[in-house]
């Protein structure tokens, strides 16, 4: 009878026949992790595996098997190893198996996949929180286990691994994500990392989805994930609005940013949009300096559709900061993305490119925005800028066309557009940051007559309060978010009047 049933179920999962498994479970009365013969030394989760038939140990993981099950005092997991199959080990971990428990030899996952030089699976352990300090009975670290004939590229990974875990003993805990990576048309991989026992750990999972947006549970935000795949441009002309909130450089500052809504009642507790028909203006750099920079870009992407489903509108255009995560500047990153991205051997950019879903966001932006007969833009316009005669069109599709293709050279308009005297960086419209020359004031008046607006607003460079100057046509709103010595502000225009609004919800008339 064993023997019938245990052929009877290693035919369906050698033929991925799933339908049939469960039926034949079901009428031997067998549940999901039941052994199949006296013995104990077969389940259906580790036939499929040792048949190395990834699908069925899939199905039969999200049917509720025990990862964690013991087939002859031996794991599933090592199990896994012992047949050479890193994605099964990786879809036992994805599925909380444990990564540490010995086999009866005294090998544990790790110093199995070293002695079997088995880079790939030593990785996925390492991601899952395997730890490469611990002993084993016979008083070795895995790191002992390297020895002459052990690969050299495993040997590298497991010496860093080892060196991130001594370093990660002295960090803070750590969660980020998700980060979306598109695969093809329909397919993507979701990847979190975070903290568990003082060691950094990465999980991903490949999603399939041809209907979009594709929503999502995140257990890091505090709102639903929307994945959309791709973003349409967005425009650099708008109408004025009835009520428009210009809000400064946030550089991964989220709670002050949630507490300034919430005060003004542009979101309720819940951190759903109230505001009706008003909109938003982030002057950009929402990347650097602070350590929820993931957490606000989401954020954001999520209130633009929140804003629009009910009637307001939400804009973001690019500041610097944008510009130097896509390409691989990172000076100003937080330490927690430095380590998460040294720990497993990454680099930043790496979370933006083209093909991430964060990054299709950011790169839909404009770099310059014209609403009504005001100007947005990130820093300023410059003299050398000015001269160059360009429409606000021409300029977002030369820094759209620069950022969507990053294998090629750039031209000599474009490497302006990134550098000092571009928009994104020019600092002269504010006296005290004037490295190079004093603008005067018929100069500003060129600029507006250009743009064909009334006045200027800017972000970028840092003031202790909203301030206008020019006789109020160039207005700066870049009180830091991100610093405790200053109070966050934003600027509110309203019935052709602008005021300076805190996270107290009161209003200050600043400009009629």
């Amino acid at each position: 009878m064993d023997a019938t049933l245990v052929e009877e179920i290693k035919r369906y999962i050698s033929t991925n026949d799933s339908a049939s498994l469960i039926k034949a479970m079901h009428n031997y009365h067998l549940g999901i992790d039941d052994f199949l013969d006296t013995e104990k030394s077969e389940t259906a989760l580790s036939i499929a595996i040792k048949l190395k038939q990834k699908d069925m140990v899939a199905f039969l993981l999200q049917s509720g098997a025990n990862p964690n099950l013991c087939v002859r005092s031996e794991t599933l997991l090592i199990l896994a190893i012992l047949s050479d199959e890193p994605e099964i080990v990786k879809l036992l971990l994805d599925h909380d198996a444990l990564s540490d428990v010995s086999d009866d030899n005294g090998n544990t996952p790790v110093a199995l996949s070293i002695k079997r030089n088995q880079l790939l699976i030593l990785t996925y352990l390492v991601k899952a929180g395997a730890n490469l300090h611990a002993k084993d009975k016979f008083g070795k670290r895995p790191i002992d286990y390297i020895h002459s004939s052990t690969d050299q590229n495993l040997a590298i990974y497991l010496q860093h691994a080892t060196l991130m875990q001594e370093k990660a003993l002295h960090w803070p805990e750590y969660t980020d994500g998700p980060f979306v990576e598109w695969k093809d048309s329909s397919s993507f991989e979701l990847k979190y990392f975070y903290t568990r026992d003082r060691r950094l750990c990465e999980k991903s999972e490949l999603f399939h989805s041809v209907k979009l947006p594709f929503v999502l549970k995140s257990s890091i935000l505090f709102h639903p994930v929307e994945i959309k795949r791709h973003y349409d441009r967005s425009p650099g002309i708008c109408d004025m609005p009835e009520r428009l909130l210009a809000i400064g450089d946030l550089h991964g500052n989220l709670q002050s940013l949630l507490s300034l809504m919430i005060g003004n009642k542009i979101i309720d507790a819940a951190f759903n949009w109230i505001w009706g028909n008003g909109q938003i203006v982030f002057i950009g750099d929402l990347f650097d300096r602070g350590c929820q920079v993931t957490e606000l870009i989401w954020f954001v992407q999520h209130f633009e559709s929140q804003a629009q489903i009910n009637g307001g509108r939400v804009h973001l255009i690019l500041g610097n900061h944008e510009i130097m995560a896509l390409i691989g500047d990172h000076r100003y990153l937080n330490e927690k993305y430095r380590n998460i991205c040294e720990y497993f051997s990454m680099n930043y950019w790496e979370f933006y490119t083209p093909d991430s879903e964060l990054g299709r966001f950011i790169r839909s932006k404009p770099a310059i925005l014209k609403i009504g007969d005001i100007l947005f833009v990130h820093a300023g316009i410059g003299p050398e800028h000015l001269s160059k005669m360009l429409s606000i069109n021409e300029i977002n599709d030369v820094i759209y066309n620069t950022l969507s293709d990053n294998k090629r050279k750039l031209n000599e308009l474009e490497i302006f557009m990134l550098l000092d005297d571009g928009p994104l960086w020019f600092r002269d419209l504010l006296h005290e940051y004037s490295y190079f020359q004093t603008l005067s004031e018929s100069y500003i008046d060129s600029v507006l007559s250009f743009y064909e607006v009334s006045h200027i607003i800017i972000g970028h460079s840092e003031i202790p309060e909203i301030n206008s100057r020019y006789n109020g046509k160039v207005i700066a709103i870049n009180v830091p978010f991100y610093h405790s010595m200053y109070t966050p502000q934003a600027l509110l225009i309203e019935c052709n009047q602008y005021f300076i609004i805190g996270a107290d919800g009161e209003k200050k008339l600043f400009l009629k």
